[in-house]
């Protein structure tokens, strides 16, 4: 296979997704940069360019589907500190409720429901440094406060 034809189905695949943001695309092109192409490195890219997509939408469920492809990827082609790089940024499955609209449930109170999520890492450090800055905004506040 050429160059020049690698390079055409490259642009095909980035068409596709262009037009199609389904997370089994992302995995196809990953899988045909890593295998055909055997180029992790635009495997890598294409898994996390269809995170970035992902996150902004919140569907954590592709946003898993595709870190666990590319846990996988690294695996079969990867070296041993990008193996451990991957599995770091493997997301945590956990149990969460939400309000039913319009639900009751016992006693006239509120309904919910269970349902699974994912907690990302990276999520979580996000978070952290927005904690930290509601802290200090609080401390700052008091602090004012008491000096009055």
């Amino acid at each position: 296979v050429s160059q020049e034809q690698l390079d055409n189905a490259r642009k095909v695949w980035q068409q596709l997704l262009g037009k199609s943001h389904h997370v089994r695309v992302y995995i196809a092109y990953s899988d045909f940069e890593a295998v055909t192409c055997q180029s992790m490195e635009k495997a890598r890219e294409a898994l996390d360019d269809g995170q970035k997509h992902f996150k902004v939408e919140n569907r954590n469920e592709e946003r898993a589907m595709l870190l666990e492809h590319l846990l996988k990827l690294e695996r079969e082609h990867g070296d041993d500190t990008s193996i451990e790089a991957a599995e770091k940024r493997q997301p945590k499955r956990e149990k969460k409720r939400r309000v039913i609209p319009g639900g009751e449930g016992e006693d006239g109170q509120e309904a919910y429901e269970e349902y699974m999520d994912y907690a990302f890492p990276e999520d979580n450090k996000e978070q952290q440094n927005l904690k930290i800055l509601e802290m200090a905004r609080m401390w700052k506040k008091r602090k004012i406060e008491s000096s009055q």
